[in-house]
């Protein structure tokens, strides 16, 4: 994933490309956040309204997941902001579950970060049956 930048009267602003973060469902109603592409500084923002649409979206379900089996790269940036989000939720009473891959840069990433030590990452059964149609 490339990034282009373009300069605008001494503002320089990044434009990347490929990066989504799609809210669905999945089987037992849970909402989920499908990432992809490369999460750092500048797509976090995308990342965190995808965060909130999930959680506005719980409808009285308790765990909310962000499924990152499809993205490609994660930043110190972007792992901070979902530990941040996790924890936040916890204190607010539900759950955000970070569903990462088995291997990659993701989970070379969380591994690096010992982000185990503060949150408990999942992978790929946790999802309850899979993304449902939403």
């Amino acid at each position: 994933m490339g990034a282009e930048t373009e300069t605008n009267d001494h503002l320089s602003r990044v434009e990347t490309t490929g990066f989504s973060a799609p809210v669905g469902r999945v089987a037992d109603g849970s909402p989920v956040v499908e990432v992809r592409g490369e999460v750092d500084l500048a797509t976090v923002p995308e990342l965190l309204r995808g965060i909130g649409v999930a959680c506005s979206r719980l409808d009285g379900q308790p765990v909310a997941y962000v499924d990152l089996r499809e993205a490609e790269f994660i930043d110190v940036y972007g792992v901070r902001t979902l530990v941040e989000q996790a924890q936040a939720m916890w204190e607010l009473g539900g759950e955000l579950r970070l569903v990462v891959p088995q291997g990659g840069p993701v989970t070379r990433a969380f591994g690096l970060l010992e982000v185990e030590r503060v949150l408990e990452l999942y992978h790929d059964t946790v999802i309850p049956g899979g993304p449902a149609d939403s």
